[in-house]
Formats: structure tokens, C-alpha cells, sequence
């Protein structure tokens, strides 16, 4: 399908509209200031247009003439273009009245319509693009039968017609999605956390696929201290990267919430962290070749050497460790911006994971870990 050009006729209505609302306001100063009503600091202005009158003689009277059909030009031009702007600010609550109109009509006839339909209809044509005659008969239809054999053959084109109108439908809603995401920035930029939070929470309800908006909305949760949210957000987040076959997106929702397990300190949360880990680990191993899979799997690596530290399971993590720092190395610390409220990952805090492994070695006896996912 060929890309629809964005029409710049609105801008050429706007630039006319303005030169004729310029000229009708010269003219109007000059009729002001010809009635001396003009204040005395203003008289520059009067002596300015006698000027021009000496010179240019009749040629006034012919400019103030112009002048005046340029005003109702220009109040025209006004009035259009708020009559415009008023449609346009309304077009989808007209879209609604005319769909739910067309809806009303087209159920208040399809019991007759399919009445006629059992009783035979005649010969009916497969598509009524395929026929001119066939297309011309949908707009001069008449009589409940005709209006069916006309429906009948419509089948193909009202189905392409569905499909313009659901894309277009999805179009909209990633633009309302972005539309919340720039208001709850906005809101963020100024200090306003909570109301940031509700406009990303806004995002997330209007599709439930979105990854995009869960993702920003869990790390602003964690950034207000509202861990449950977070949580259920994550949920959410892994559940929609999964069915999308998102293999980067689930296993940052898996690292996120191994994050937050980590926290808890006890061995039951840290082993479920690990798992965790260990699962999002398998999910970007054979997506190493990407740059930001690599970059998510150095995160993942060096979280899962700390919850192993942390659990004093240090055993067999030369292959982790050796991964993490082929993976951060040069990588300075940040965190993503999506997640403003989490974890900052990069080389120095892998170094630092490297040295307390090294420090452990020598002070804690291993608990015989023989593989990675202990």
C-alpha cells in the first residue's frame, strides 16, 4: 500500500489567513487614526499614513477598498478554520456516534435480511469489486432483497475493510500509549513522582500486549517503594513477553525480579532468585550475537554471582564470573531507563563482584556446588 502523503494544506489556509488578517488590521489603524482617535504617543503612526497618502494619492482610497474585503477575508478564513479545529478536536467521538448509528441500523434490518436469505436470494455475484455493475447496484439499491444480494457480495471487501480499521485502531492506541509515557516523563521532570506513576499506569491499561509500558511502570513502582505493584507488574511484563516471543523482554523480567527476591534475606528467596537467573540465562545464551541481548546477559551474570555470594555458594562460578567479565568489560555504570528506580549494573560492579568472590574463596569453605545453577 502506497504511503499517504501528509497534506500541507492546512499550513498554506493558516498562512493566507494571517496575511489577510494583517492587511485588514493596517487598514483598520488607518480608519482609526483618520478619526483621530488615535492616543498621542501614537501619532508617529498617523503622520506615517499621511506620508503614504501624499504619495500615493487615490492609491489609498483603492488600499482602503482592498483593506476592507481583505477583513472579510480574513474573518471567514477565522471562522473556517475554528470551524476545523472544532472537528478535528471532536473527530472521535463522531467516528463513535457514526459507528454506533450504522450498527443500530444494520442490526434493526438483519432479521428481515436473513429471512429473505432462506427464502433464495437469486444469483449473487462472489466479490462486488469483481462486477462495476454489481458496485454501482450497492449505491442504488433498493428493496430489502437487493440491499442482501448486495451485502452477499460485499463479504471479501467489508473483511479488507475490517483489517484497515483494526490497524488503524492499533495505530491510535500506541500513540495514546506514547501519549502517557511523555505526560508521566513530563509529571517526572518536575518532581511529580505519583502522578508520573498514574500516567504510566494509564499506559499499561490501554493494551494488555504492551511490553513497553509495563516495562517503564514497574521501574517507576520500585522507585516509589511500591514493591507489590512492581511485582504484579513484572508478572504482567513476563506474561506479555512470552506470549510475544520476546526473549530479551522475558528474561529482563526474570532479572528484575530475581532483583527483588535478592533482597529478602533468606536462602528459599535467593535459591528462587537464582533459578530465575538461571532460566533468563538459557533464554539470551543463544542470543549472544545481539548487542543488547549481551548487555542484559552481563546483568544477569553479575546478579547471579552475588546471589550466589550472598548464599556463601561460591563453588564453580569461575564460568559465570569469566562470562560476566568478558560481557562488562568497558561497560560503564548505568542503569536502563526504563528502570530509573533499579539497579545500576556495569564493569566496576562486576570488579566488585569479582573481588568479594575472591575474598570468599579464602574465608569460606565451598558447599560443593558442581555446576552453575546450584
Amino acid at each position: 500500500m502506497r504511503k499517504r502523503r501528509k497534506s500541507f494544506a492546512w499550513l498554506l489556509f493558516l498562512i493566507v489567513g494571517l496575511v489577510l488578517l494583517l492587511a485588514s488590521a493596517l487598514v483598520a489603524l488607518a480608519f482609526v487614526a483618520s478619526q483621530g482617535w488615535l492616543p498621542p504617543e501614537w501619532q508617529w503612526v498617523k503622520d506615517l499614513l499621511d506620508q503614504a497618502e501624499r504619495r500615493l494619492g487615490p492609491s489609498v482610497r483603492f488600499l482602503a477598498w482592498l483593506g476592507g474585503i481583505a477583513a472579510s477575508l480574513a474573518g471567514a478564513a477565522f471562522t473556517l478554520l475554528a470551524s476545523w479545529h472544532f472537528a478535528e478536536m471532536n473527530l472521535p467521538q463522531r467516528i463513535e456516534d457514526l459507528k454506533k448509528a450504522h450498527t443500530r441500523g444494520h442490526l434493526l434490518v438483519q432479521p428481515d435480511i436473513l429471512a429473505l436469505a432462506r427464502n433464495g436470494l437469486g444469483p449473487v455475484r462472489a466479490d462486488i469489486e469483481k462486477s462495476r455493475l454489481m458496485l454501482l447496484r450497492k449505491w442504488l439499491s433498493w428493496g430489502e432483497k437487493e440491499r442482501a444480494r448486495v451485502l452477499a457480495a460485499s463479504a471479501n471487501q467489508l473483511a479488507r475493510e475490517a483489517s484497515a480499521l483494526s490497524a488503524a485502531a492499533q495505530e491510535a492506541q500506541q500513540q495514546q500509549i506514547t501519549a502517557h509515557l511523555i505526560r508521566g516523563y513530563q509529571h517526572a521532570s518536575q518532581g511529580e513522582d505519583d502522578k508520573a506513576f498514574e500516567e504510566f499506569e494509564a499506559a499499561t491499561k490501554v493494551r494488555d500486549d504492551n511490553i513497553v509500558s509495563r516495562d517503564v511502570a514497574a521501574g517507576w513502582a520500585r522507585r516509589i517503594n511500591q514493591h507489590k505493584r512492581e511485582l504484579e507488574l513484572l508478572q504482567e511484563m513476563q506474561q506479555v513477553a512470552s506470549s510475544m516471543g520476546s526473549e530479551i523482554g522475558l528474561a529482563r523480567a526474570l532479572r528484575r525480579r530475581a532483583e527483588l527476591l535478592n533482597k529478602n534475606d533468606n536462602d528459599l528467596d535467593r535459591i528462587e532468585a537464582r533459578n530465575r537467573l538461571n532460566e533468563a540465562r538459557d533464554l539470551l545464551l543463544p542470543l549472544v550475537g545481539d548487542k543488547e541481548a549481551k548487555l542484559e546477559l552481563g546483568r544477569v551474570l553479575t546478579l547471579f554471582c552475588e546471589v550466589q555470594c550472598n548464599r556463601t555458594a561460591i563453588g564453580h562460578l569461575g564460568g559465570p564470573l569469566a562470562r560476566m567479565r568478558g560481557y562488562m568489560v568497558g561497560v560503564a555504570t548505568h542503569t536502563r531507563p526504563e528502570e530509573l528506580g533499579g539497579e545500576a549494573y556495569g564493569e566496576e560492579r562486576a570488579s566488585r563482584v569479582e573481588r568479594r568472590v575472591a575474598e570468599l574463596r579464602g574465608d569460606v569453605v565451598a558447599e560443593g556446588d558442581d555446576t552453575d545453577s546450584q
